[in-house]
This record gives structure tokens, C-alpha cells and sequence, in this order.
């Protein structure tokens, strides 16, 4: 028994190194790019001024938000940024869960990228809310007066549409990762035959009794 128990925690050990080795990396890289590219346009640019890229279609603009999208929050500044803290840290906290529930396998390839590009958004915003009470965006579509964003806000879009795509078309990637559940749900559906049959086999026997009589 305690070997068993022994061996078992060695595996999950390893698993959750080997995971950390995987996620890590790559998810320290896409932040590094989008504090740098942060970095490089608050360096290079005042407040509210701009580059054009492309006239009337693209531009660098270089925004504070203290608030959400659209602006989301202005009314409440204070209590959305504490909202808005809480909720980073619990997200990221389900985020390295899920990480080190997903082994790093092929199969499991499309829920990995899944999790860095979510881990990398979050973590690239939360530092921006934790060091300047505000999200450093850029990113303009002039064209058609998009709200500015930035380097995170695409990997979280990214990560979101890629869910619901997972989601909807790779469900059974989901069921193995949950085959406790999976199990648990079957055996709860096998019992609730298992007494609907038993009901209906006693009601078969007591009528069968009822026409001897």
C-alpha cells in the first residue's frame, strides 16, 4: 500500500515538473513580448499621441485604461480595479490548476495552447493593473473606432475563440481529462436503469399476481 502510495506521488511529481518545464517558457515569452511592446510605445510616446501606420485605417496610439472595455468600471473606478484584481488572481490560480491538470502530450496540443495564450493575457494585464492601477493599450483600428487594445488582450481573444472551438468540435479531449467524473456520471446513469428496471419488474410481478387472482 505505501509503495503504491509512494509510486503514485512520485508520478504526479514528475508530471507537474515535466508540466512546469512546458508551460513555463513559452508562456514567459508571450509576456516578455507584451510588457516589451508596452514598454516600447509608453517610452517612445505621450499619452493620447499616435503614430499612423495606415492613414485613416491603423495607428499605435498610446492609451491608460484604467477601466475595461468600452470603458467598463468608470462609474465605480475603485471598487472595479479590486474587482478586477481578485478575480486576475483567482483566474490565474485556475489557469497553473488546469495547467498541471493537462500532461503535456500531443493530444492534448490544442488545450495547451489554450491555456499559455489565457495565462500570458492575464498575467501581461494583471502586471499592468498591479504597477501603474492602469492597462498600457495601443493597438488602434481607426477605421472602424475598435477599442484600443494591446499584445494581451490578443492573446486572451485568441485563447477565448479557441475554447469555444475546442469546446464545440474536440469535446472528448475535455472527457479525458475528467474520466473520474465521466465515470461517476455513468455509473450514477447504470444505477438509475438498474431501479428503473427493478421498479418495473415489480410492477410486472404484482399485475402478473393481480390477474391470478
Amino acid at each position: 500500500m505505501g509503495e503504491n502510495t509512494g509510486s503514485s506521488s512520485a508520478k504526479r511529481t514528475k508530471l507537474f515538473v515535466k508540466s512546469l518545464l512546458y508551460y513555463l517558457p513559452i508562456s514567459a515569452i508571450l509576456i516578455f513580448i507584451d510588457q516589451l511592446t508596452k514598454h516600447l510605445v509608453s517610452g517612445r510616446l505621450e499619452e493620447h499621441e499616435s503614430i499612423v501606420l495606415v492613414d485613416g485605417v491603423f495607428e499605435i496610439y498610446y492609451l491608460r485604461n484604467p477601466f475595461a472595455s468600452f470603458n467598463l468600471g468608470k462609474s465605480f473606478p475603485q471598487f472595479f480595479y479590486t474587482l478586477v484584481i481578485i478575480f486576475s488572481i483567482v483566474f490565474i490560480a485556475l489557469l497553473i490548476y488546469f495547467m498541471m491538470r493537462v500532461p503535456p502530450k500531443k493530444e492534448f496540443r490544442l488545450l495547451q495552447v489554450i491555456l499559455i495564450l489565457f495565462f500570458a493575457g492575464t498575467v501581461g494585464n494583471f502586471i499592468d493593473r498591479v504597477l501603474y492601477h492602469s492597462v498600457i493599450d495601443f493597438l488602434y483600428f481607426k477605421a472602424i473606432n475598435f477599442p484600443v487594445f494591446n499584445v494581451a488582450d490578443i492573446f486572451v481573444v485568441c485563447a477565448a475563440v479557441l475554447f469555444v472551438i475546442s469546446f464545440l468540435f474536440f469535446g472528448k479531449l475535455y472527457e479525458k481529462l475528467f474520466p473520474e467524473k465521466k465515470k461517476k456520471g455513468k455509473e450514477e446513469d447504470d444505477a438509475s436503469e438498474k431501479s428503473s428496471a427493478d421498479g418495473e419488474s415489480k410492477a410486472d410481478k404484482s399485475k402478473a399476481g393481480e390477474d391470478e387472482a
